[in-house]
C-alpha cells in the first residue's frame, strides 16, 4: 500500500474512532431537549431549541480530516499557543484534562486556576478525554497560519467566527451534542447554561452559578464551551458530568 493511502487509512480509522467516542458520551438532540425542559420547568419550548439550532456550528460524518487533524493538536491551556503531531504538549498528571507548552506555563496555570479544579478521583478521565476532543476539534476549525511569528495561531478571520457573525448569537455558550452522525456545537444562552449547571456536579470543575458564569464568560474573547457527558460507573449506574471550558479563538468583536 502507497504512503498516500496508508495515511488516508489512517485518517479514516481516526475518524471512526473519534466519532465512537462522541456518540457514546455526547448528548442527542432529543436528550438536551428533555433536560432543558425538565430543568427550565417546561419554559424551554421545542421553537427555542430550533432557534438554537439554526446556529449551531456543524460538523458532518463524512469530515474525517477534522476528526484527525484534532487528534494530532494540542493547545495551552494558558497562552493558547497550538501546535499539531509530535512531540505533544505536557499533561496534568493528576486530572489528564488541562495541556501546556512548557513546565512555566503550567506552573502559572496551576497557580491562578487550576488547583482549585484538578480533581483525581470524582471526574474520570475518560470526561476529560471527550471534553479535550471537543475542544480541539473547535479550536482545529480556526487555526491559521502566522507568517510573522512561523507558527499556528487562531486567527480573527475563520470559520468558527464568520459563523457565529452570521448565525447572530454571539453572546452564547457553545453545547457539544452528537446527533445523526454530526457533531453539533449548539449556542446556549447563559440562562439555559443556568438551568444546567442547576444540576451538575457540585464537586466537579467548572460548576459555576448562572451569575458566575456571566462575570467569566459574558464578555470573554474566547468561545467558551459547556460539555455535558455520560458514562457507566462500575456498578452500572449512569454518571453525569459538565466541564465548561474555553477554546482559544479571538473573537473580533469581543472587548480586549
Amino acid at each position: 500500500m502507497s504512503g498516500g493511502r496508508v495515511f488516508e487509512a489512517q485518517v479514516a480509522t481516526t475518524g471512526r474512532e473519534v466519532r465512537a467516542i462522541l456518540q457514546k458520551s455526547l448528548l442527542s438532540i432529543s436528550d438536551l431537549y428533555m433536560k432543558l425542559y425538565t430543568h427550565s420547568g417546561g419554559d424551554f419550548t421545542e421553537t427555542k431549541l430550533r432557534k438554537q439550532l439554526a446556529g449551531a456550528i456543524i460538523l458532518p460524518e463524512s469530515d474525517s480530516t477534522m476528526y484527525f487533524v484534532s487528534s494530532q493538536t494540542s493547545q495551552c491551556d494558558l497562552c493558547g499557543n497550538m501546535s499539531i503531531g509530535l512531540p505533544k504538549m505536557l499533561t496534568c498528571g493528576g486530572c489528564s484534562g488541562y495541556h501546556y507548552c512548557g513546565q512555566e506555563c503550567q506552573k502559572i496555570h496551576w497557580k491562578r486556576v487550576h488547583k482549585k479544579s484538578c480533581m483525581r478521583t470524582n471526574i474520570s478521565k475518560a470526561h476529560f478525554r471527550v471534553t479535550d476532543i471537543c475542544v480541539k476539534i473547535l479550536s482545529s476549525l480556526s487555526i491559521d497560519w502566522d507568517n510573522d511569528r512561523r507558527k499556528i495561531v487562531n486567527g480573527e478571520d475563520n470559520f468558527v467566527c464568520d459563523h457565529i457573525r452570521d448565525c447572530g448569537l454571539k453572546d452564547n455558550i457553545n453545547m457539544p451534542i452528537y446527533d445523526t452522525n454530526r457533531l453539533l456545537y449548539v449556542p446556549t444562552p447563559l440562562k439555559v447554561v443556568g438551568w444546567m449547571l442547576s444540576e451538575a456536579n457540585k464537586d466537579g470543575p467548572g460548576t459555576f452559578s448562572p451569575d458566575t458564569a456571566t462575570k467569566k464568560f459574558g464578555k470573554s474573547d474566547c468561545v467558551v464551551l459547556l460539555v455535558p457527558t455520560t458514562s457507566l460507573d462500575e456498578n452500572g449506574h449512569i454518571v453525569r458530568q459538565l466541564m465548561m471550558k474555553e477554546t482559544f479563538i479571538t473573537l473580533p468583536w469581543a472587548s480586549k
